[in-house]
């Protein structure tokens, strides 16, 4: 007897069922369509959120895709969790002196901009502590209220306190300096991660930034 797999909806039969030619011609044509409409690479597509609550047949590890959000989630057993969540803070502007390597300044959480608050916490100045394990690309944006006109100035993300695993130099005459870790791996719960910034020399400068975080795995 043809049935539908659970969760993808794709057809299976066995040998004992007996399909006719016409019949295992049938089933292999939708199989084929099902499997293109899936192209997504998710059990399932919803419209909205209303549509992912009312979804039922999930097993563990089940996948879906949310339209109006662009959004991937999977299925743990209990409720939809977003597959690659990303949390994002504004950085209040801070005073930096030259020749010191600074936190840049508090932190504010950007709820609209963010699909998880949860996965990390704000830690401090220029701080945030990542909650669980895994791997994450962080991406931090530093930029200042004159140009850069120090000998040597540059961002920095410093897991830990005092490893430092990500730096970017800038030049003089530049205002902002960006930097990304693209995989950065997260082996202790509850991992301290700074945003730093440091001049060489010059004057003091206005430091203000954004920072962003995303679960990757």
């Amino acid at each position: 007897m043809v049935q539908l797999s659970i969760p993808d909806g794709i057809k299976k039969w066995q040998v004992t069922d007996g399909l006719s030619f016409q019949q295992m011609s049938s089933a292999m044509s939708d199989s084929m369509q099902i499997a293109f409409n899936k192209r997504e690479r998710a059990d399932w597509v919803w419209a909205n959120s209303g549509e992912r609550s009312a979804q039922t047949g999930m097993v563990q590890g089940s996948r879906g895709y949310q339209i109006d959000t662009e959004t991937e989630y999977i299925w743990d057993n209990s409720i939809w969790n977003i597959t690659r969540p990303h949390t994002e803070w504004t950085v209040a502007s801070k005073s930096i002196s030259s020749s010191t390597v600074t936190d840049v300044g508090t932190l504010t959480l950007d709820a609209s901009a963010s699909t998880s608050s949860t996965q990390a916490t704000i830690a401090g100045q220029g701080a945030i502590t990542v909650v669980n394990t895994g791997v994450y690309a962080f991406h931090g944006l530093v930029w200042t209220g004159g140009i850069f006109s120090g000998s040597r100035t540059f961002a920095e993300i410093n897991q830990g306190g005092s490893n430092t695993i990500c730096r970017n130099n800038s030049v003089n005459t530049e205002t902002m300096v960006n930097i990304c870790m693209p995989n950065m791996r997260i082996t202790v719960t509850n991992t301290t991660v700074y945003l730093r910034f440091f001049q060489q020399s010059g004057g003091s400068l206005s430091v203000q930034g954004r920072i962003r975080l995303t679960r990757l795995g």
